[in-house]
Protein backbone atom coordinates (compact mmCIF):
# COMPACT_ATOMS: atom_id res chain seq x y z
CA UNK A 1 0.00 0.00 0.00
CA UNK A 2 1.40 3.41 -0.99
CA UNK A 3 1.82 5.99 1.71
CA UNK A 4 -0.03 9.27 1.44
CA UNK A 5 2.34 12.22 1.00
CA UNK A 6 1.00 15.23 2.86
CA UNK A 7 1.96 18.80 1.93
CA UNK A 8 4.30 19.12 4.91
CA UNK A 9 5.93 15.80 4.10
CA UNK A 10 6.46 16.84 0.48
CA UNK A 11 8.08 20.08 1.69
CA UNK A 12 10.41 18.11 3.99
CA UNK A 13 11.40 15.78 1.15
CA UNK A 14 12.10 18.71 -1.17
CA UNK A 15 14.11 20.49 1.53
CA UNK A 16 16.27 17.41 2.16
CA UNK A 17 16.81 16.90 -1.57
CA UNK A 18 17.88 20.53 -1.95
CA UNK A 19 20.24 20.13 1.00
CA UNK A 20 21.80 17.03 -0.60
CA UNK A 21 22.24 18.84 -3.94
CA UNK A 22 23.84 21.76 -2.12
CA UNK A 23 26.31 19.55 -0.24
CA UNK A 24 27.23 17.73 -3.45
CA UNK A 25 27.95 21.06 -5.17
CA UNK A 26 29.79 22.44 -2.13
CA UNK A 27 32.09 19.42 -2.01
CA UNK A 28 32.34 19.19 -5.80
CA UNK A 29 31.01 15.64 -5.72
CA UNK A 30 28.77 13.99 -8.26
CA UNK A 31 25.67 11.89 -7.72
CA UNK A 32 27.74 8.88 -8.74
CA UNK A 33 30.01 9.49 -5.73
CA UNK A 34 27.01 9.38 -3.43
CA UNK A 35 25.63 6.23 -5.07
CA UNK A 36 28.83 4.42 -4.06
CA UNK A 37 28.30 5.52 -0.45
CA UNK A 38 24.66 4.43 -0.49
CA UNK A 39 25.21 1.27 -2.50
CA UNK A 40 22.43 2.18 -4.92
CA UNK A 41 22.10 2.92 -8.63
CA UNK A 42 22.43 6.35 -10.19
CA UNK A 43 18.84 6.10 -11.40
CA UNK A 44 17.52 5.32 -7.89
CA UNK A 45 19.42 8.23 -6.35
CA UNK A 46 18.30 10.58 -9.12
CA UNK A 47 14.66 9.59 -8.49
CA UNK A 48 15.08 10.36 -4.77
CA UNK A 49 16.85 13.68 -5.33
CA UNK A 50 14.16 14.70 -7.85
CA UNK A 51 11.36 13.69 -5.45
CA UNK A 52 10.02 10.86 -7.58
CA UNK A 53 10.95 8.39 -4.82
CA UNK A 54 11.53 8.77 -1.08
CA UNK A 55 14.79 8.48 0.82
CA UNK A 56 14.75 5.72 3.43
CA UNK A 57 15.75 6.51 6.98
CA UNK A 58 18.98 4.55 6.40
CA UNK A 59 19.66 6.67 3.28
CA UNK A 60 19.22 9.85 5.30
CA UNK A 61 21.47 8.68 8.14
CA UNK A 62 24.17 7.51 5.70
CA UNK A 63 24.04 10.77 3.73
CA UNK A 64 24.26 12.86 6.89
CA UNK A 65 27.26 10.84 8.08
CA UNK A 66 28.91 11.15 4.66
CA UNK A 67 28.58 14.93 4.79
CA UNK A 68 29.70 15.09 8.43
CA UNK A 69 26.31 16.12 9.80
CA UNK A 70 24.88 14.65 12.97
CA UNK A 71 21.52 12.98 12.71
CA UNK A 72 19.54 12.11 15.79
CA UNK A 73 16.21 10.38 15.86
CA UNK A 74 14.29 10.99 19.05
CA UNK A 75 11.12 9.18 19.86
CA UNK A 76 8.62 9.98 22.58
CA UNK A 77 6.99 6.56 22.78
CA UNK A 78 4.77 5.93 25.77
Amino acid sequence: MARLRTDSRVKECKAFSAWVRGRLAERQERQEDLTAVLGTSRQALSAKINNRAEFTLMDIVTICEHFGQSFTVMSNVK
